[in-house]
Formats: structure tokens, C-alpha cells, sequence
């Protein structure tokens, strides 16, 4: 199953980029769902491969900042999956730092959308019965 995609906080140092492997420099836009320079937000899938993000997001003068050692291959959702962090976690934190909310599938096979919630949000959220 697909999902939409995973808001990212860009702030002034996070960058989201990428290149499709097919042409090697030509752009798929189905990568990025998304893109808000403005509010530096990107929306992606969970395939998108880190340096390839951050590859589109350079003329926006933006970067994602977690730096992984296997940047040129790691994809944003095993990033998310390990809250991966690198080198420079120090300056630009880890991945769970940029995540604004993230759409998923949960074990039983329900959606679900991941994202800050106010104490009254979350309250009545609790009440319900479902998996997350």
C-alpha cells in the first residue's frame, strides 16, 4: 500500500532534494509531493534517498540535516524507522527533529497520521480504540 507522504520541517539548514535513477539528473516529481519554501516544509515518500532530497532543495538554499554515512543511498523512511542522525546531529539533530507528521500504515493495515497534538487533542484521541 502507498501512503501520501511525510511532511519535513526544513527550517534555514534542511534541504530536500532528489534525481531519478533512471536518467540519472532528471527530476520525479512523484518523490516530492510537496514542496514550501516559504515555510520550509517538504512532503515526500518514504523511498526518496536523502542526497537526492537534499539535491533539489540547494537552489532553496535548504538542506536536511541529519548526514548518514550512507547518505547516497539511504531512503527518508528508514531514516524515520531508525531516527537516523549522523555527523552532524550535534548542530542539525536527528531525524524525529524535522518530522512534522508522518502518514503510515499500521500493523492491523488502518492509517494513521502521526503529527503534535495539543494536551486536549491527544486526550480525546486516547479515547478511541484504535492501534496507535
Amino acid at each position: 500500500m502507498e501512503l501520501d507522504g511525510a511532511k519535513f520541517s526544513l527550517r534555514k539548514f534542511l534541504l530536500l532534494g532528489f534525481i531519478d535513477h533512471e536518467s540519472g539528473l532528471k527530476p520525479s516529481p512523484a518523490r516530492i509531493l510537496e514542496f514550501s519554501p516559504e515555510e520550509q516544509w517538504v512532503k515526500v515518500q518514504p523511498g526518496i534517498i536523502r542526497d537526492e532530497l537534499n539535491t533539489f532543495l540547494k537552489p532553496h538554499g535548504l538542506f536536511f540535516g541529519p548526514n548518514t554515512s550512507t547518505s547516497n543511498r539511504c531512503m527518508i523512511g528508514g531514516m524515520v524507522g531508525n531516527n537516523s542522525c549522523g555527523s552532524t546531529s550535534i548542530v542539525y539533530g536527528s531525524t524525529r527533529d524535522h518530522v512534522l507528521e508522518l502518514e503510515v500504515i499500521l500493523s492491523n493495515g488502518d492509517r494513521a497520521v502521526f503529527m503534535n497534538r495539543d494536551a486536549n487533542e491527544l486526550n480525546e484521541y486516547q479515547k478511541g480504540d484504535r492501534l496507535e
